[in-house]
Parts: C-alpha cells; sequence; structure tokens
C-alpha cells in the first residue's frame, strides 16, 4: 500500500516514516506537516491511504480531509492523533475517514491499515462496521444500531 503521512511534529512524521516503511507491503510516498500539505500530496502521489493528524497549526486535518474526499469521495483517510477526544472522532468519522488511530500504539498503525485496505473501517486500531451516522429508523423513531454495538451504551454508540 502507498501512503502519505501528514503531521506537524516531524519527529513523528520521520518515525513512521521509518517504521512504515520497514513493513514489507507499505511504502511512504510523501510526507508533510500541514493539511494544504496534505492535499497537495494527495493530489501528486494518488496514495491509498492519507494517514493524517487531525490538530496541525494552519490547516488542520480534518479540513483537509474534506477537501480530499469532496475531490475523490473514494480516498482513504486514516486520523493518527494524540486526541481520544469523542467529538474529534465522531466529526472524522462522519466526515468519512476510514479511521481514527492513536499515536500511542505504533504497532497497531501496521495492522490497522491492511484492515482499511481490506474496506473496513478501524476506530483506535479495531475494525468497525460501517454505519450511517446520521441514520434514523424512520418506523420506530429511533437512531439505528447495527447488531456490532447493541452492548454499547447509547453515549458509546454516539461516540462510534
Amino acid at each position: 500500500m502507498r501512503l502519505i503521512v501528514v503531521d506537524d511534529d516531524r519527529l513523528v512524521v520521520d518515525s513512521l516514516k521509518i517504521i512504515l516503511g520497514a513493513q514489507p507491503q507499505i511504502e511512504v510516498v510523501g510526507t508533510g506537516a500541514n493539511g494544504n500539505d496534505a492535499v497537495s500530496l494527495y493530489a501528486e502521489h494518488a496514495p491509498d491511504i492519507a494517514l493524517l493528524d487531525i490538530q496541525m497549526p494552519g490547516r488542520d486535518g480534518l479540513s483537509a480531509a474534506r477537501e480530499i474526499l469532496e475531490r475523490d469521495p473514494s480516498a482513504s483517510v486514516v486520523f493518527l492523533t494524540t486526541f481520544s477526544d469523542d467529538e474529534y472522532i465522531v466529526s472524522a468519522l462522519k466526515l468519512g475517514a476510514r479511521g481514527y488511530l492513536i499515536k500511542t500504539d505504533v504497532a497497531a498503525i501496521p495492522p490497522a491499515l491492511t484492515q482499511v485496505m481490506d474496506g473496513k473501517r478501524v476506530l483506535e486500531g479495531k475494525a468497525i462496521e460501517d454505519v450511517d451516522f446520521d441514520g434514523v429508523d424512520v418506523e420506530a423513531g429511533a437512531t439505528r444500531r447495527p447488531a456490532a454495538f447493541v452492548s454499547l451504551t447509547d453515549r458509546e454508540f454516539e461516540v462510534a
């Protein structure tokens, strides 16, 4: 898989390039430091996956992902961030991101990217079912809850 890595922390970018590039199935084709870089790199390289930080100075990852996905709805955007904030997670998944990973578990990144390549969504390294986050069951008037989410509380389901 070909991917771009965009994060405002140069040490994180360089480390990910080395760690991910050591995987035989992964090729890092470009790196950047902000949302503008992400949009440019995506247009230039057409990677299989865009691995983006959410909070960056200037243009953030959410804004960049929105533009990338508007231009290419089939794009696979995965967020890699230190923020496990409910609002960011919901925003990212509603936007159409294929994943939301936390930087603390670098070993989980390659398997998660493989799952994304297999057409799955990943949330903090675990595969989740595709969900219509805005969907409502018209007959019952209640939010649809796929089988994979029946054991979650209402708040946990809202976040997922």
